[in-house]
């Protein structure tokens, strides 16, 4: 395929995630805005610090199990391209989850192989971020496995988000797809090539239910909201049914990332038919 299709495509994939106002649960905040609240400070991310001399098993540790749990969340204060920002971190969530991945996605010296049989093997209790760093790592190699897990990291996402109570957190659904995009465009790219391939992907994974199959705590992206991000201004503690659903109303998530799903299918389909 020529590279300036693709370069359109892309472009057209970039208008279905768009950034909207209800992305202050982003949990971006400059200093002013959180000035008097509890802080702590952060070091600097060295993106090229290398995990050499670290195990796979330590490098994927799953960082937040407690599903059942209460959470004080932390603000951390860190500088993002010459201005102090303060946000949500620590332990499982949002933010850390991702800057993880990035990190993962950028450390030399780690063998794609031993990476990505390492993340599927933990694939059940490992937040939807790491999946979509296990289709980079293959999709190249094996396209059809790589789109699998990509299409999987999507659906768990949206699984994820749709079981937080705080409706600010679904607008951090397509913030979080549109974050990774440095770590998916490798798989993103391939869909371009194999939009039949994607779509029966696509449909699998719908079909066949490995999007509800999976332990990880949903608390790596309810933590992106608003209402976290109040709990932690005032340093307070959320409770269970602050941040997450009951079990009874997760069919309705699953019913989302089903829709979110379809809605991939159909535009796979319509780009394989031009």
């Amino acid at each position: 395929m020529a590279w300036s299709r693709r370069v359109q495509q892309w472009s057209r994939a970039l208008i279905g995630f768009p950034v909207r106002p209800a992305l202050a649960g982003l949990a971006l905040l400059t200093l002013q805005a959180c000035a008097g609240q509890p802080e702590t400070p952060l070091e600097p991310v060295d993106w090229n610090a290398p995990l050499a001399g670290r195990s796979i098993d330590e490098i994927l540790a799953a960082p937040e199990r407690g599903i059942d749990a209460a959470k004080q969340p932390v603000l951390m204060a860190r500088e993002r391209v010459g201005v102090r920002v303060v946000d949500v971190r620590g332990p499982g969530t949002w933010r850390t989850t991702l800057d993880h991945v990035h990190r993962l996605s950028r450390a030399e010296r780690l063998d794609d192989a031993e990476v990505a049989r390492a993340i599927e093997a933990r694939a059940a209790e490992l937040p939807a971020p790491y999946l979509f760093e296990l289709a980079r790592r293959v999709v190249e190699e094996d396209p059809q496995r790589g789109l699998y897990w990509y299409a999987l990291g999507q659906a768990r996402t949206v699984y994820a988000g749709a079981r937080c109570t705080d409706p600010s957190v679904q607008a951090n659904i397509q913030a979080t797809l549109i974050d990774l995009k440095p770590v998916s465009e490798k798989a993103r790219v391939e869909t371009f090539d194999n939009e039949r391939l994607y779509a029966r992907i696509l449909q699998q994974v719908r079909d066949q239910g490995p999007i509800t199959d999976t332990t990880a705590s949903p608390w790596w992206i309810c933590s992106s909201g608003q209402r976290t991000l109040n709990a932690a201004r005032r340093g307070g503690t959320l409770a269970k049914g602050d941040w997450l659903l009951p079990r009874a109303d997760w069919p309705v998530a699953r019913k989302a990332a089903r829709d979110h799903l379809d809605a991939e299918i159909a535009r796979a389909l319509r780009a394989a038919a031009q």
